[in-house]
């Protein structure tokens, strides 16, 4: 890292600022233009999280997955390093979370309509 006053460090860090309003500027330009159109491509593929199995987003934006339940596990019962938790049954998404019907989302209406 260049030294404190020295002119790269300055000159780095006002290209650094710069770039970064301008891409948040794109990024924003993009949301506006194709964000409806991004979410509704989100919202027909399936997800696949390595930790909580398949499952979907929501027309709220919310994920829907699958949902472990476990208890912590004692000490005296842990057979190998990490085993802290014993899973106890998985409960489905449409379960897990809260209905959509209770949604306070605007999203949420303009689907159902």
């Amino acid at each position: 890292m260049a030294a404190k006053g020295d002119a790269r460090s300055e000159y780095h860090i006002h290209y650094t600022d710069e770039n970064h309003v301008r891409i948040k500027a794109v990024i924003d330009q993009l949301q506006a233009r194709f964000g409806a159109a991004v979410m509704a491509g989100m919202q027909e593929m399936p997800t696949d999280d390595p930790i909580f199995g398949k499952g979907s987003i929501r027309v709220d934006g919310a994920a829907s997955t699958t949902s472990p339940y476990s208890r912590s596990r004692r000490r005296k019962k842990s057979r190998q390093p990490y085993d802290y938790y014993k899973l106890l049954s998985t409960v489905p998404g449409d379960k897990a979370y809260h209905p959509l019907s209770a949604s306070e989302c605007s999203q949420v209406n303009v689907a159902n309509d």
